[in-house]
């Protein structure tokens, strides 16, 4: 999968500092969750592109139609209307969980910038005996809702900016992190060959 159908999945070890979870078990959670995400995918294309649509030769023909929702059509065509609806009920819970996810990853980032004075301390500002930023989740949420304001086209060039810069921010994070990781491996085969060759 591109990078950018990755975002999201980083909410995970953000949550998992704030709450009494363990968290080596946090990239096994990771792992299971973008596999599941990859299976759903897949899935959901094979199960538009097997159903044919009455009215067409084939199914370039369809695409060149520009169908509304190719794949609501298609499980409206296999399974009928019931079946559509409890999809459209699927997808309200996708598109909700999507929103949450992106107001907590959002708001966890602008409280760890403000901690590191990247950005303004109030952002990591959190009550008493609450683990939850209020004020970078304001921001976030109120930022979310002022931007569908500018429009479809301006939306549009967001989203295609983000995606890029999400592809730049991995790769940012992981070329470093890969080279720690090579450098802990190599100390640690230092240290053991060594104790091994002090070894009586």
């Amino acid at each position: 999968m591109a990078p950018w159908a990755m975002v999201g999945f980083e909410v995970i070890p953000q949550v998992c500092e704030e709450y009494e979870f363990d968290q080596t078990k946090a990239k096994a959670l990771m792992v299971i969750t973008i596999v599941c995400a990859v299976l759903m995918y897949s899935c959901s294309t094979l199960a538009t592109a097997m159903v044919a649509q009455e009215g067409y030769a084939n199914w370039a023909e369809y695409l060149n139609s520009n169908p509304f929702w190719a794949y609501g059509e298609a499980v409206e065509t296999a399974l009928g209307k019931p079946a559509l609806y409890l999809l459209g009920f699927a997808m309200t819970c996708a598109v909700l969980s999507a929103i949450n996810g992106f107001i907590l990853s959002a708001s966890r980032l602008m409280s760890a910038m403000a901690k590191k004075k990247a950005l303004p301390a109030v952002f990591c500002y959190r009550p008493q005996g609450s683990t939850a930023p209020v004020y970078a989740i304001l921001f976030v949420g109120i930022t979310g809702m002022l931007t569908p304001m500018l429009g479809r086209a301006a939306l549009s060039w967001i989203v295609d900016m983000t995606s890029f810069g999400t592809t730049i921010g991995f790769l940012y994070v992981s070329l470093p992190l890969g080279s720690l990781q090579r450098r802990k491996a190599t100390r640690l085969f230092r240290a053991g060959a060594s104790q091994a060759l002090s070894a009586p």
